[in-house]
């Protein structure tokens, strides 16, 4: 299927989102004792983590779908900026939250 449906897009694009906040709460739950560098390397080797289990251990049937539209390359953009913002997100959090 090419481009957008008017049904299936917003569909798709609530699906990603709430796959995006449970693994994001599952890495804020796992990662709540690590700070700086540490706190980025694991959100990078989670991010990898949640590759693996989109692309090796689902079904295809529950594959992202990125892989449709999205080269190799640019797939593991995506898993990158996952991680990136995963860290970024819990960092400027705790900076907010701290008087």
């Amino acid at each position: 299927m090419e481009g957008l449906h008017w049904w299936i897009t917003p569909l798709a694009i609530l699906v990603h989102l709430a796959s995006i906040i449970a693994w994001g709460l599952v890495f804020a739950f796992l990662a709540r004792a690590l700070r700086g560098g540490s706190l980025y390397g694991a959100a990078l080797a989670f991010a990898f983590a949640t590759w693996v289990v989109d692309y090796r251990i689902a079904p295809d049937r529950l594959r992202p779908g990125f892989e449709s539209g999205l080269s190799g390359l640019e797939i593991a953009v995506v898993y990158l900026v996952l991680g990136v913002s995963l860290a970024w997100g819990i960092t400027r959090e705790r900076e907010s939250s701290t008087p």
